[in-house]
């Protein structure tokens, strides 16, 4: 479904009065908790690593990390003042920080899988379709007139969601990241 045509569906259905910015405005609330709740969606970005430098830049918001590999290994977050491992990696003011820093040059040795980034959807571009699965859109409907309705009525919205969402998570599993391998070009 088009933006536009999840907006009508919402507008056919609703009892309200809605704007076309507020119903956007929900459509992406619902979609980005969709995706930070159940996407299995990852992104693997990587970094140069250099000798005896332990800051680098964030490729992405803290929260999105899944998994971070310092020369192939698995690398554990952990404070920057807790002490139990050997190698661990902190996030400090939109950077993220690899202790003890590494004594040598490795190219492409920081690797940290995200999830990925959600495409913003505008009343500018009403011929946009929301980036998840096609074929589960309706729980952006459904999403969003629960939350705009009340009584009754939100509860079948909630029930219709409550009813899409386990088939949305089954059919969006992947395999984590720790099983994903990377390939070398």
């Amino acid at each position: 479904m088009l933006l536009i045509e999840i907006v009508e569906e919402i507008q056919e259905r609703s009892t309200k009065s809605l704007s076309m910015p507020s119903i956007i405005r929900k459509i992406i609330q619902v979609k980005n908790n969709i995706k930070r709740m159940h996407s299995t969606d990852v992104e693997v970005s990587r970094l140069d690593l250099e000798p005896n430098l332990s800051t680098y830049p964030l490729p992405c918001p803290a929260g999105s990390i899944v998994e971070v590999l310092v020369n192939g290994a698995r690398c554990p977050q952990q404070g920057l003042q807790e002490h139990g491992h050997s190698r661990y990696y902190s996030i400090l003011n939109k950077t993220i920080v690899i202790l003890p820093a590494p004594t040598e040059a490795i190219t492409r040795g920081l690797t940290i899988f995200h999830k990925t980034s959600s495409r913003a959807l505008t009343v500018g571009d009403l011929n946009a379709e929301p980036d998840m699965d096609p074929d589960y859109h309706m729980l952006l409907v459904w999403g969003v007139l629960q939350e705009t309705t009340v009584g009754a009525e939100a509860a079948d919205y909630k029930a219709r969601y409550d009813n899409l969402l386990p088939d949305y998570v089954i059919a969006n599993q992947a395999p984590a990241a720790s099983q994903i391998r990377l390939e070398e070009w």
